[in-house]
């Protein structure tokens, strides 16, 4: 939206990503983007995994260039069922372990691969690394 800042476009796609993973118990995801003709972007992708996302650089809006910053939202269940998809994105073959214990309000380890925001238990957090974890 013309003249919005990036954390109130954080803050409206948060809104979006918490509304699907609370109807569909799956992470969505995106990369942060420049360039286009709004100063921020974001193409929301799943791959209807609850522990995994699967986006990429490449998949941002047309005419834009996927940023250093990713957002992402969390499940609210403390332990999960695994389905296939889970497994597969784990490594492991179907049937294995199909439960996982899981705090969804904070960052997992997976999510320090890059900086960005989590959306989750009701909140906006943003990180730039392990302890640099903030709410916004």
């Amino acid at each position: 939206m013309a003249g919005e800042g990036k954390t109130e476009f954080v803050k409206r796609v948060a809104e979006t990503l918490e509304g699907f993973t609370a109807e569909t118990g799956f992470e969505a995801c995106g990369w942060i983007a420049y360039g286009g003709n709004s100063p921020f972007a974001v193409k929301v992708v799943t791959i209807n995994s609850q522990i995994a996302c699967g986006m990429s650089k490449a998949e941002v809006p047309e005419g834009y260039v996927a940023g250093s910053e990713t957002i992402h939202s969390h499940p609210q269940g403390r332990t999960l069922r695994l389905s296939n998809v889970d497994m597969k994105v784990l490594g492991n073959p179907a049937g294995m372990n199909r439960r996982e214990a899981n705090d969804p309000c904070k960052f997992s380890n997976q999510d320090y691969t890059a900086p960005g925001y989590l959306v989750t238990c009701g909140k906006v957090l943003h990180q730039r690394g392990r302890g640099t974890e903030k709410e916004i």
